[in-house]
């Protein structure tokens, strides 16, 4: 489908206003176009566009690709000061030769100056540039990965050509034999205590935390210990050496943030979101 022909999915919006009149006459049913009056809310701006999409319209016919190319042409065209307006159209320069075409401060309408050639600013270490550029030498580690969601985790993380290294820590050696340069498994035991993994926790990017087990197998005072108290001990202890790892808490649906569950699953997952994001000291938490 042409973009052009995606009339009124946001291009057509500004333009509410403008309204195809019927007419008795077959001939001119499709070029005739009113301006409908607009009410006082409406801006200087969008008054003006109305008007010249009017008058521009008398002599084009009435399909959905022209009218949606006339709506994309003038908003493409329309007066901006800054990359924070919220009537920008346009993406964020790439080139040399996209950096052209920027308002000064004065507003243009008023103005009517000719358009400048300020630069526009190429933000090139943005915060997805980092992301993506940390992915490319990235090292996880990832906890419970005897479980069902971990073990998945593991295979793909080592399939994954953008994952450097993939560390896992377990209780009891792992189920599955894995045969790779990519990963490592470490034995660790007391859940409360991470202290001999603070040198792991230092040099990996990010932590996948699958560790968990099921409500009907173990009593209540346990499954808190293990879903919840397991899970922020090991988030302090990061936080205090590397407070910028990510950490993707394996959650689950049903899950509930207001902590009123009538299963225990929910509200002890949903209290363990909460605390993560309050009390961890991480700066990027994904449940």
């Amino acid at each position: 489908m042409s973009f052009f022909n995606l009339t009124f999915m946001g291009y057509g919006n500004r333009f509410k206003s403008l309204k195809r009149l019927e007419s008795t006459s077959t001939e001119s049913d499709s070029t005739e176009l009113r301006k409908v009056p607009t009410g006082e809310q409406k801006t200087a701006l969008e008054k003006q566009l109305a008007r010249e999409l009017a008058g521009d319209m008398q002599s084009r016919e009435w399909t959905p690709s022209a009218v949606s190319n006339l709506n994309y042409h003038t908003l493409r065209t329309m007066h901006v000061r800054g990359d924070k307006d919220p009537n920008q159209n346009t993406r964020r320069p790439m080139t040399a030769a996209q950096e052209i075409g920027w308002w000064t401060k004065d507003e243009p309408l008023k103005t009517k100056e000719p358009w400048t050639q300020e630069k526009r600013h190429v933000h090139a270490q943005s915060e997805m540039t980092k992301f993506v550029d940390d992915m490319l030498i990235m090292k996880i580690i990832i906890f419970g990965a005897n479980g069902a969601v971990g073990s998945e985790c593991v295979r793909q993380s080592i399939e994954d050509t953008n994952i450097e290294h993939v560390t896992t820590i377990t209780r009891r050696p792992l189920d599955k034999n894995i045969i790779s340069d990519k990963h490592t498994n470490v034995s660790h035991t007391d859940f409360l205590d991470y202290t001999p993994l603070l040198n792991l926790f230092e040099n990996h990017q990010a932590c996948i935390w699958a560790l968990g087990t099921s409500q009907n197998t173990v009593n209540e005072t346990e499954y808190i210990k293990i879903t919840h108290d397991y899970t922020l001990a090991a988030a302090k202890s990061i936080a205090n050496v590397n407070p910028a790892m990510r950490f993707i808490f394996i959650s689950g649906m049903g899950a509930d943030p207001m902590e009123q569950s009538r299963f225990l699953f929910g509200r002890i997952k949903g209290k363990t979101e909460n605390d993560l994001v309050k009390e961890s000291g991480l700066k990027e938490i994904y449940t």
